[in-house]
């Protein structure tokens, strides 16, 4: 059975149990719902989400992983120049994905990979003895792959 929303004196924020629920719209008008352990904290959440609804900035981020979004991405990716991209890149970038971005990331949800995710990839490449040249090669797959996903709107950043 689910706790009922209580209204706080805060418009938008509202007590569930022991835990409190913000609800704003995105850009595109959409409800979004996120929790917070402290009344201040869902405050000053509340604030980043709407400054971010308003500038046009907040993603909602949703709950695709990097394995759903490879799928759809290794078949439409076209480049992000006016040259688009060669098939032999597209092979590199196919390669370095199934064999260690997927294994790696695939279970991951977009919105929640990170920087020190990315260092950490970075290095677990590394220890299988991998030169430096391929280390970056698999990164930069990656961030290519994570750039689409920024121009898509699915993630706030690369």
């Amino acid at each position: 059975m689910s706790r009922s929303l209580t209204r706080t004196a805060t418009p938008g924020i509202f007590r569930r149990g022991n835990s409190y629920v913000v609800v704003v719209r995105d850009a595109d008008r959409r409800q979004v719902k996120r929790f917070a352990d402290t009344l201040a904290a869902a405050r000053v959440l509340k604030a980043e989400l709407t400054l971010g609804a308003d500038r046009g900035t907040f993603v909602a981020g949703g709950s695709q992983t990097f394995g759903e979004y490879i799928e759809r991405w290794l078949v439409t990716y076209r480049g992000r120049t006016s040259r688009g991209v060669r098939e032999s890149t597209m092979e590199g970038y196919r390669a370095s994905l199934s064999n260690y971005g997927l294994p790696f990331f695939g279970r991951s949800q977009l919105a929640k990979i990170h920087l020190r995710d990315i260092k950490a990839f970075a290095d677990h490449i590394a220890s299988t003895g991998a030169t430096q040249a391929t280390v970056r090669g698999y990164v930069g797959a990656v961030r290519v792959v994570l750039a689409t996903a920024v121009e898509d709107g699915l993630i706030h950043h690369n």
